[in-house]
């Protein structure tokens, strides 16, 4: 089963933030029912404050070396 298609996404219950740098992908997004942060991952703050508001945090950014792991972690509700 797709995310988008289980029940907690459907009914409100479970939500999904993604974070794109383009904002067609955000339309994209949005008109799925996704909520969307534009941005870019270097941005310390931005992604302290979407890990903090999170449950779960998937990046799929790769090594890219920005440390973004770091700030993720240490974001308040992080795993350190």
């Amino acid at each position: 089963m797709r995310f988008l298609d289980s029940p907690g996404f459907k009914d409100g219950s479970t939500k999904l933030t993604v974070l794109v740098r383009n904002t067609d992908y955000a339309e994209k997004f949005k008109s799925m029912g996704v909520e969307v942060a534009v941005g870019s991952i270097a941005d310390e703050e931005l992604i302290t404050r979407l890990s903090a508001a999170a449950d779960v945090v998937l990046s799929m950014v790769g090594e890219i070396g920005c440390g973004i792991s770091e700030v993720m972690l240490t974001s308040p509700g992080g795993s350190q």
